[in-house]
């Protein structure tokens, strides 16, 4: 699913994803992805993790990451907030909120 909001964010033009063209510009967008500076991001990945990155870029989309351009974690035993930065929720699974854009904001994407 957060593979959905890069490719999303790929897509969107609109928002802070304005001239967002590909998907390398979308992951090393300035303060986007704190993950880009974990030591597993630049691991070794899987034959697992290429084959759903091949999935996911070839169109596959899972709810509630469908139309999300923004998730985040709010921790150990906390739920999602109907709204953050002033997004709505789409919808959560795991420990992740995937949230999506304001109707007519942005194209829906898919």
């Amino acid at each position: 699913m957060v593979g959905n909001v890069v490719v999303n964010r790929a897509l969107a033009n609109c928002l802070t994803f304005k001239n967002i063209n590909s998907i390398t510009e979308a992951i090393y967008q300035p303060n986007q992805f704190t993950g880009i500076n974990s030591s597993l991001f630049n691991a070794q990945a899987t034959t697992l993790e290429k084959q759903l990155a091949q999935r996911i870029l070839r169109g596959e989309y899972y709810y509630p990451a469908t139309n999300a351009l923004w998730f985040y974690s709010p921790g150990n035993n906390q739920s999602c907030k109907a709204t953050w930065y002033n997004q709505r929720l789409a919808g959560s699974y795991k420990s992740h909120c995937f949230y999506i854009p304001d109707a007519g904001v942005c194209n829906e994407l898919h």
